[in-house]
């Protein structure tokens, strides 16, 4: 697998400004849209910014900030660091470090149900991690974070449904074309009815989407450049949804990162 490009990889979006955000890792920046693609004054980039390869984000309701899964391209130090959307300065006291249980971050997911946000560390432990944090004061939140001894295989995407409570993790490296494996993010415990491998369409996932409309948990197939949806609460592939046998017009490549507008 290549890194570095200058394609945006993730595309979460926060409601209460009407904006599209993005991560860019080649340009190493976050970049705002309007919905019909129109680009928005707010930015962050820069040296000063905090960026460092940034990956995955995930929205704060409660506190109103961003939050960027910085990988690390050009130091050791992987970081989460905190913006304020309104103006896109970074916020310190919500930002960050190795120190705090790190390794490489892709995937943020954030919890309402708890508040804590979590990330997935690709190099975490042996086989990757995810950590769990309180957004307010940075700090690990021990109990539900959890290491590969709970299915985990090198995660990259993460999502929570809100209809379950489960917390949803896509390993690439899991089975033999790749796992998403579910979670109670209260315990860090695996809820293995609702963890799905390879053979329900599965072909090295990447990232992944929940869509509260639907109730259904999208996969991006890099392997394979296809999209499948599932039942989350039951593991079953929704074939009639799924996006499958690419060809040159349905315009999937090597999808990454995945968003459901609300």
């Amino acid at each position: 697998l290549t890194r570095g490009s200058s394609t945006p990889i993730s595309l979460p979006t926060v409601s209460e400004t009407q904006a599209l955000y993005v991560s860019n890792d080649g340009s190493n920046a976050i970049t705002a849209y309007t919905a019909h693609g129109r680009e928005l004054g707010f930015s962050v980039s820069g040296s000063s910014s905090g960026l460092d390869g940034p990956e995955g984000l995930a929205f704060d309701p409660v506190t109103g900030w961003l939050y960027a899964a910085n990988f690390g391209n050009t130091t050791t130090a992987a970081t989460i660091t905190a913006y304020d959307p309104a103006t896109g300065a970074q916020v310190p006291s919500s930002s960050f470090s190795a120190s705090s249980g790190l390794s490489n971050p892709y995937g943020l997911a954030f919890d309402p149900q708890t508040g804590w946000l979590y990330a997935a560390n690709l190099n975490g432990g042996t086989n990757g991690t995810i950590t769990a944090y309180d957004p307010a004061t940075g700090a690990q939140v021990p109990s539900s974070s959890f290491s590969a001894t709970s299915g985990l295989d090198f995660p990259y995407g993460l999502a929570y449904d809100p209809q379950t409570g489960w917390l949803y993790a896509a390993n690439l490296n899991g089975g033999t074309n790749g796992t998403i494996t579910a979670y109670d993010p209260a315990t860090g415990a695996q809820v293995p009815s609702s963890s799905f491998s390879a053979t329900s369409g599965l072909d090295f996932p990447y990232g992944l989407a929940y869509d509260p409309q639907t109730g259904w948990l999208y996969a991006a197939n890099i392997g394979n450049s296809t999209i499948t949806a599932y039942n989350p609460s039951t593991g079953a592939e929704i074939s009639s949804t799924s996006f499958t046998s690419p060809t040159s017009s349905d315009g999937i490549s090597f999808p990454t990162f995945l968003l459901v507008l609300p």
